[in-house]
């Protein structure tokens, strides 16, 4: 009995220093992270300081001092990377070992380890036992997948064994990836638990299979969608990249499809991050053939310089020619299940002697640009070998759909094309390894930026910028640009008066933003002609707001989209108008209502217009003395629609269109774009609320039981942040969302004719749906009105 107690005693004393030691680790490891983030700041700052002397041709001896300062600060990090690695590691092996607790520790503290699901909800309290297993979808050396049913939802449920100390490290490297990325075609963990010496990753269930899947079902495929497909996997893997992270395993079976057809990149078993500082986390290969189930990528996926031992491990540039071989095989089996004639595609494929892999157009469906943008990816020599953005950049993505392609398809959804544009500004941008120092005057920024504009070149103009305002100290790190735009759009409307929005009085008491003249809620047009502005200040608002897009900055104010349109050369329409202004787009609407008496009594004529207006439109049928009647009424309406909008400041529309569409590299991608499409890479990036949009929706005559009102709330709050703007836009006329966040109600009726599309009554707020009773219906339907939510017609 004395040993048994002295046993005991001896286990409760070594429980206690282990619990004792894990609780000054949790702390050391958040005072080593407050401690990483300063010195981080801190180069940061010096590495911008030396920058700027540069700049300033100060004596090389300063440059030098800072230098070695920045040299000791990131040595410091390195430490400090390497302690917490460290501190990590002990960490993990007290919660295997006696102190499971320390994992809810580790959320609770500032602990690296499981920061990730922190605040992300991604803990789930559950175990094995609460899933239904319906089928194993995958079996590896590393992991098992199932499809698991649980409360009646189908998910992907990945088992991995944690008693391994690399397999543990791989498991919390995938978990840590996956969680950080946030993008519509990388896979998204919906959980994570334990379960003995097992570890669980909760993901989405795909019904639709992979890539392989659909290679396997031997049906074509549409070359539109193909281009869909690999243009939103180039996309998914230049986050990635830019993130410093590599996938390591791109091929078919690893790229899951979701049930609209958009591809998800899955499996980050074996990728790596290479962290803030580039530190290198190695996979290397092994002397015999490389597979999957080895857990370092697949040899027929993988690239020269992996297999013959050139380069340890994989890299973002093997994630490159990965999706190059995956490219090939999906369009060289797509043309032959179009003809058979062609023959079966050969692999692997052979380099050339000019070390490329010679894709013949007639291989891949006839299409020259397709074949290039394959071998640019499949270009050996990796130093060469194109970036992820650098394919985005390609033509074949920033076209449309060529005739021998035998597509029906012309451009990509908005969505897509707007991906497209910022993805070239972006390969354009990297190439540009210096910034361009501009000095700017707080009080004169109009003139600042006229100055700006003069000298920058073609070159200049896509490349990144530094701002400094004269008299002031601060190093831009991206807020002193966005202040040097926002305070130049205040003065053009302010000061200037270039830009005007129309207010009743009780919108400019309620909705002015203190006395900087910008109005919220409203839209803004340039300034009318005879109001003598010089056309200069129009010509470089056009360059401003090009500047803007490359920049990814979004305006503080709304344009209104007939700004746009008259760009693209696309007519303006009733709802253009209701969102500048209401009041007379109302009058209008009951104009066309009046009968032929009010008319006569209101003895209105075409003389509004002037003889020249007239002339060109219309096939000048109409003269300054026409009267108006219930005959021409309609024609006199859409005539004052175009004259407020455009006619009346024709002169600097031109000239902002001059401006915009200035520098040759950029303006072809410019022009692939809709009204709409200008609009969101305008002001996209200002976040719409999804609950704001669902909390303002008053249901009217839908029946108790109806599934329709619950469908409409679950869509806007899974939609992309684009199509709540072109719902907002849909429903109330504007893409802008009130500068407190809360919307006028938005009655949603019923309506009767089961087959309509939605559409809505813009004065009051009014969307007509029908009881489709059916989400994927729903879907469709309403997505179809978004996609020609500028249009106009859909308002009643």
């Amino acid at each position: 009995m004395r040993a048994i107690a002295e046993r005991v005693k001896h286990d409760e004393a070594g429980f206690n220093a282990t619990l004792e030691e894990g609780n000054q680790l949790l702390e050391e490891e958040a005072q080593l992270e407050k401690e990483r983030l300063m010195f981080e700041r801190q180069r940061i700052q010096l590495q911008a300081e030396v920058e700027w002397l540069k700049v300033q041709d100060e004596p090389e001896n300063r440059v030098l001092v800072l230098q070695e300062h920045i040299k000791a600060v990131a040595q410091r990090v390195s430490a400090i990377n390497t302690r917490q690695n460290e501190v990590q590691k002990r960490i993990l092996e007290l919660i295997q070992t006696d102190h499971p607790e320390f994992v809810w520790k580790s959320i609770a503290s500032s602990s690296r380890i499981l920061r990730l699901i922190k605040g992300s909800g991604l803990w789930l309290n559950v175990s094995f036992s609460d899933f239904q297993i319906l089928s194993t979808l995958s079996l590896t050396v590393n992991s098992k997948v199932y499809h698991a049913l649980r409360r009646g939802d189908n998910f992907a449920l990945k088992e991995i064994p944690i008693d391994d100390e690399k397999v543990r490290r791989r498991f919390q490297r995938e978990v840590d990836i996956i969680a950080s990325c946030m993008h519509p075609n990388i896979v998204r963990v919906k959980g994570v638990f334990f379960d003995g010496p097992f570890a669980y990753l909760l993901l989405p269930y795909y019904h639709r299979g992979s890539l392989q899947t659909l290679l396997g079902a031997k049906e074509p495929i549409q070359w539109g969608d193909i281009q869909s497909i690999f243009r939103q996997l180039a996309t998914g893997l230049a986050y990635l990249h830019e993130r410093s992270i590599c996938h390591g395993d791109i091929k078919p079976s690893n790229i899951l499809m979701a049930e609209a057809g958009y591809p998800i990149i899955s499996d980050f078993g074996i990728a790596r991050d290479n962290g803030r500082l580039g530190e290198d986390l190695d996979l290397a290969i092994p002397n015999g053939p490389a597979t999957a189930q080895g857990g370092v990528g697949t040899t027929q996926y993988m690239a020269p310089e992996q297999l013959l031992g050139e380069r340890k491990g994989a890299t973002t540039k093997s994630d490159i020619w990965a999706l190059g071989i995956t490219f090939y095989e999906v369009v060289a089996f797509n043309t032959f299940f179009n003809d058979a004639s062609m023959g079966e595609p050969d692999f692997p494929l052979i380099p050339s002697n000019s070390g490329i892999i010679d894709v013949p157009a007639w291989r891949v469906g006839g299409d020259e640009r397709l074949a290039d943008l394959i071998m640019r990816a499949l270009t050996v020599d990796f130093n060469r070998r194109a970036t992820a953005y650098e394919l985005l950049a390609h033509p074949y993505f920033s076209s449309p759909m060529s005739a021998n392609n035998n597509s029906s398809a012309t451009l990509a959804k908005s969505d897509e094309r707007i991906h497209a544009v910022r993805s070239y500004i972006h390969a354009v941008r990297a190439t540009h390894t210096q910034k361009v120092l501009v000095s700017v005057s707080r009080n004169q920024m109009l003139e600042s930026l006229a100055n700006i504009m003069e000298r920058l070149d073609e070159e200049d103009m896509m490349a990144p910028i530094m701002v400094v305002f004269q008299g002031e100290s601060g190093i831009d790190e991206g807020a002193l640009t966005t202040e040097m735009l926002t305070l130049y759009y205040e003065q053009l409307v302010r000061r200037e008066k270039a830009l005007v929005c129309s207010l009743n009085d009780e919108e400019v008491a309620f909705s002015r933003e203190g006395d900087l003249g910008i109005v919220t809620g409203v839209t803004y047009l340039p300034a009318e002609d005879d109001k003598n502005i010089l056309t200069s200040v129009f010509e470089l608002l056009g360059k401003v707001l090009l500047k803007s897009i490359v920049e990814n900055r979004p305006l503080p104010l709304q344009l209104n989209l007939s700004v746009l349109k008259y760009f693209c050369g696309t007519p303006v329409s009733m709802v253009d108008l209701e969102e500048y202004d209401r009041v007379l787009a109302e009058s209008l609407k009951r104009l066309r209502l009046l009968s032929s008496e009010d008319l006569e009594t209101m003895e209105l004529k075409f003389s509004i217009f002037t003889p020249t207006f007239l002339a060109n439109h219309l096939d000048g049928m109409y003269i300054q003395e026409t009267t108006v009647t219930t005959d021409n009424v309609r024609d006199y309406v859409d005539l004052r629609i175009e004259f407020d909008l455009i006619e009346r400041r024709k002169r600097a529309l031109m000239v902002m269109k001059k401006g915009f569409y200035s520098f040759q590299s950029i303006e072809p991608h410019l022009k692939l774009l809709s009204p709409s499409d200008l609009l969101l890479l305008l002001c996209g990036v200002q976040h719409v609320s999804a609950q704001a949009i669902v909390d303002a929706l008053e249901f009217h005559n839908f029946d108790a039981s109806s599934k329709t009102p619950i469908y409409l709330k679950e869509y806007l709050l899974e939609t992309s942040q684009n199509n709540l703007r072109r719902f907002l836009q849909f429903c109330t006329s504007s893409a802008a969302m009130p500068a407190n966040n809360t919307l006028r109600k938005i009655k949603v009726v019923k309506a009767s004719d089961t087959q309509r599309l939605p559409v809505v009554h813009g004065c009051v707020h009014q969307l007509d749906l029908t009881d489709y009773n059916d989400k994927e219906l729903l879907k469709e339907k309403l997505e179809i009105a978004l996609a020609h939510v500028g249009d106009g017609f859909h308002i009643v």
